[in-house]
Parts: C-alpha cells; sequence; structure tokens
C-alpha cells in the first residue's frame, strides 16, 4: 500500500439513530466540499458485526466527526465509535447540532474543541452556514499529515492481524519518511496509536537489518571478485598443460545415482584412473577443498551433470544454492570456466538447458556450452558417445619411460628418435 496521501479527505461520522436527518443532512454537505464521508446508514443490532464493520470503516478514516446531541452523548454505540477512533489516533471533531440541555458529552470528548451547528448564544453568528465553514476548515487542516496516518494505520492493522511478518514491514525508504511523518505531527493532533509506532520501530530496525545485511553481503561479493580476479591471474600465469583427466561436478540432492554410475562406465575404459569424482577419488582424512582445487587444476574436461533440481537447489535459509559464491558446484564449474578447459553439460531426467538469466555472471558462459542429453533407457549408449567425444578432445601424455620401451620393442633405435621428436613437438593422441 502506498503511503502517499489520497486526494479526498476521507471522513466517518459518528450520530446516534435519532440524529440521523442532521448526519445525513451533514454528510452530503461534506461531500459538496469535496471530502468522502463514511457514516452507517443501517444500525444494524447484532451488535458483533457493528463493531466490525464500523472498525473497518474508521480505520479508513482520516478525521471523525461525532454529532453531538443529548441522545447521543448517553449512546454507548457512539461511546464505541469514538473510544475507537481515539484509541488509533485519529482526530475527533465534536460538532453540536442542537443544546445539550444540561446532558454531560462523553469523558473521551469532553475538553476537545466544538464546532456548533446552531444559534449558541455564547458563540455569536453560530448556525448551520458558519458551523460547516468551521468544519470544513478544521478538517483540511494538515490534511496531508492525516492521510498519511490513515495510510499507515491500515498497513499496521494488516501486519498485525497476519502475525507481525517481516515481510508486511516498510522499505528502508518508507521507514524512513514513516520515521520523519513521526516527529512531524502537529502538537494539537492526537498521538498515532501505539500499534502505528511499534509498526514504523520494525520498520526502522528491520531497515537497519537489510543495511547490515546489504553490507555484509556487498563485503562477501567485493572477497569473492577479488578471489576470482586473484585466481583468473595465477590461471592466465600458469602454462597450461595437457593431463587427459576429467572431472565430474554434479549435486549430490540432485543426480548423485547418475553421477556413480557415470564414473563407473567411463572408468571401464580408456579413461581408466584419470576421471574425478569426489566420492571414490578423494583419499580418506584429506581436505576436502584442497583436493577439488588440485583436481580443478589438473583436468582438461570438465563434465556438469544438471538434473531437474540443479538450477534451484536450496540451502537451509532457502536461498539459491547456485547464489552462493562459496557453493563448490559453482566454484567448481566457474573455476573450469576461467582455466578455458572444455565444459560438456550433461542434461538428466528430461532437465532443461540452463538459460543465460537464470545463471550468475561467473556461469552464464555455460549456457552457450553444447550439452548432451542423458537418458535413463539409454544410459549406456548415450554415455559411449560421450566417451568418444572426451577422448576427440583429450591428450593421454605418455611417459618417456614407456616411449622408449615401445620404441624399443617395435622399431628399434631409429623408432626412438621418431617418437622422441614427435613427443618434443607435441603431445600423442589416443586415435579410436
Amino acid at each position: 500500500m502506498s503511503l502517499e496521501a489520497t486526494n479526498k479527505l476521507m471522513v466517518f461520522i459518528s450520530y446516534a439513530r435519532e440524529d440521523a436527518s442532521f448526519a445525513f443532512e451533514l454528510g452530503a454537505a461534506l461531500g459538496l466540499a469535496g471530502f468522502v464521508t463514511l457514516l452507517d446508514r443501517a444500525h444494524t443490532s447484532d451488535l458483533d458485526r457493528y463493531q466490525s464493520l464500523v472498525r473497518n470503516w474508521i480505520s479508513e478514516a482520516d478525521k471523525v466527526v461525532f454529532v453531538l446531541t443529548p441522545v447521543s452523548a448517553r449512546s454507548n454505540t457512539c461511546k464505541i465509535e469514538i473510544e475507537e477512533a481515539i484509541g488509533l489516533g485519529i482526530p475527533v471533531i465534536p460538532v453540536v447540532a442542537e443544546p445539550l440541555e444540561g446532558v454531560r458529552p462523553p469523558n473521551a470528548v469532553i475538553n476537545y474543541n466544538y464546532v456548533f451547528f446552531f444559534g449558541e448564544q455564547k458563540t455569536p453568528g453560530s448556525s448551520f452556514g458558519s458551523g460547516l465553514t468551521q468544519l470544513v476548515a478544521v478538517l483540511n487542516t494538515d490534511s496531508d499529515w492525516s492521510s498519511r496516518r490513515t495510510r499507515l494505520l491500515n498497513i499496521a492493522l494488516e501486519w498485525d492481524a497476519r502475525g507481525r511478518q517481516k515481510s508486511l514491514l516498510l522499505s528502508p525508504d518508507q521507514a524512513e519518511a514513516a520515521k520523519e511523518w513521526l516527529a512531524a505531527r502537529p502538537r494539537y493532533l492526537p498521538a498515532p496509536s501505539e500499534l502505528q509506532v511499534q509498526f514504523i520501530q520494525a520498520s526502522v530496525a528491520n531497515a537497519v537489518e537489510q543495511e547490515i545485511e546489504e553490507q555484509r553481503r556487498l563485503q562477501q561479493l567485493d572477497a569473492a571478485i577479488a578471489k576470482a580476479e586473484d585466481l583468473r591471474k595465477k590461471l592466465q600465469e600458469r602454462k597450461p598443460s595437457k593431463t587427459g583427466k576429467v572431472f565430474i561436478s554434479y549435486r549430490r540432492q540432485d543426480v548423485m545415482a547418475y553421477a556413480g554410475w557415470l564414473y563407473t562406465l567411463l572408468t571401464r575404459g580408456a579413461l581408466r584412473n584419470r576421471v574425478f569424482i569426489d566420492v571414490d577419488t578423494i583419499e580418506k582424512g584429506r581436505d576436502f577443498t584442497e583436493a577439488l582445487e588440485q583436481h580443478l587444476a589438473q583436468c582438461d574436461v570438465m563434465l556438469v551433470l544438471v538434473g531437474r533440481n540443479w538450477l534451484d537447489a536450496r540451502d537451509t535459509s532457502d536461498r539459491r544454492r547456485l547464489d552462493d559464491p562459496e557453493d563448490f558446484v559453482r566454484l567448481e564449474v566457474k573455476t573450469a570456466l576461467l582455466r578455458g578447459v572444455s565444459v560438456i553439460p550433461l542434461l538428466f531426467d528430461g532437465a532443461p538447458m540452463p538459460r543465460v538469466e537464470q545463471l550468475p555472471d561467473d556461469l552464464k558462459p555455460l549456457a552457450n556450452r553444447q550439452n548432451y542429453t542423458i537418458s535413463y533407457e539409454t544410459f549406456a549408449r548415450d554415455v559411449e558417445e560421450l566417451q568418444r567425444h572426451v577422448l576427440d578432445q583429450i591428450t593421454i601424455p605418455i611417459s618417456w619411460r614407456r616411449i622408449l620401451l615401445i620404441s624399443v620393442a617395435l622399431i628399434g633405435g631409429v623408432g626412438v628418435a621418431v617418437l622422441t621428436i614427435i613427443v618434443w613437438l607435441g603431445e600423442l593422441k589416443i586415435i579410436r
């Protein structure tokens, strides 16, 4: 709900049933003067329903006009309405429609200034016309402040009715404006209700918490950016070397079973001892993060396993894991992209390829990588095709000792010289 004042002031008219004729005439006159009037024309006998209905009307009103007569002064219904308005911090303006004839006004308004709508002897010139002119002037006084009070009151009532949820508090800018509004209250107007004050205080406190959290988030972001920049420089300074190793990146809550099957099939063939997966490859007792960094620095190909839950997996705070700069999967993929190695997304269980706008900035290049769809029904065939693709991209280095042994066994000393030159000029690739 907006905190801005509405163009027309909302005025609730409290009156006794016997004074209905005057109340309706007053409501019509105020309507012509540009006000929106709220008044009960039915006067239902169901007190509970009536109180609920009138409470809503009063909470929507910027000011309340109380038609004071001998009858309304004794009316319990009017007493309830006036006390409700005062309790909510809404200004109440008593208008005297006829002589009170010694009847005492309600205690809640006994010390208020009255506006007379009849020829009161102590108030020369008083009449319906002069009373209306005076009432309009009073209603228009500080109307902007009163309208903002109404907006704040209704937001505070909703906040209270819905368990005072943080999500219903004011935004930081609105909280600051409400704080200034509270400080600017004219001294002659009633103080806002305790609920409004509590609501504004809670909003201000929440705004401070948000500011602290935002500063902490920015600090974390700056640290992550600095860390990424440092890693980028180190990777740029490091001369790339081919290792022929494959890194499997996956999220355990997403495709853990698929990851295990994939690892098993890949390591049965030419990629034996060259595939890294965190569960089977990290030695017992070794630092997990250190092992990940080492294997990431050595891989030539990363296989990113994407299931239906990969993109929107949540942590215990219901924050998307990919939005956490320290998330392991995000760090793995980001590092591989920075190193410029081949990154291949593998889609499981019908998961769609993540779109650019769904990924954090450091993972956006992943959206443009060629992907493979791995089906449960054709899992072995799909993995075989994937393995051929991987082998086409990597170089499996052969040690000098093996080169010499193979050379001597096959073609003698000339072979040693030839193969030595080949290895010196480049790297041996597996030809399938």
